[in-house]
């Protein structure tokens, strides 16, 4: 009986393989999959940057982006400049930011964000690559900031900060 079950499991795997190929060369063959990739990575672009009004909406939408298809996702792990705006302050989404914009300037906006917040840490961390540091912070956090900036003596200097503000 358990063999039958094996059996059965087995070519629904395969079907199921089988399908996932049948389904990618599909979408492969679609007018769209033949827009060249520097198209879609200016469209990503404007996207993320046309969203940037509204606090960490940027990493949502590339987010989104790299969640629409496999074709996608590869396009847009492919594009470090596409990561290298980080508007939100979880950990690891900053890593994963900071990982997929590889050597690229990264610009980092936060909002309500505390110094001692670990993905702040982590961005300040990668001065070297830091274009832009904007962070929007109530009365009592831009307090912390202003006791921040004036005890910590940076350990890497910020030779491409173009603009700062706290």
């Amino acid at each position: 009986m358990y063999s039958i079950i094996y059996q059965i499991d087995q070519e629904i795997k395969a079907l199921e393989e089988r399908l996932l190929v049948l389904r990618t060369t599909r979408n492969r063959l679609a007018p769209i999959s033949r827009i060249p990739v520097e198209i879609f990575g200016k469209i990503f672009l404007f996207a993320r940057d046309s969203s940037m009004p509204e606090p960490s909406a940027g990493g949502r939408i590339v987010l989104a982006i790299s969640r629409v298809s496999r074709h996608w996702r590869e396009m847009a792990l492919g594009d470090p400049s596409l990561w290298s705006r980080i508007d939100f302050t979880q950990l690891d989404g900053v890593q994963a930011f900071l990982q997929r914009s590889c050597n690229a300037r990264i610009s980092f906006q936060a909002c309500e964000a505390l110094p001692t917040n670990p993905a702040i840490q982590l961005v300040l961390q990668n001065l070297a690559r830091l274009q832009e540091l904007v962070v929007l912070a109530t009365t009592a956090s831009r307090f912390d900031f202003l006791i921040l900036r004036s005890r910590v003596t940076w350990a890497t200097p910020a030779p491409i900060l173009e603009h700062l503000t706290l």
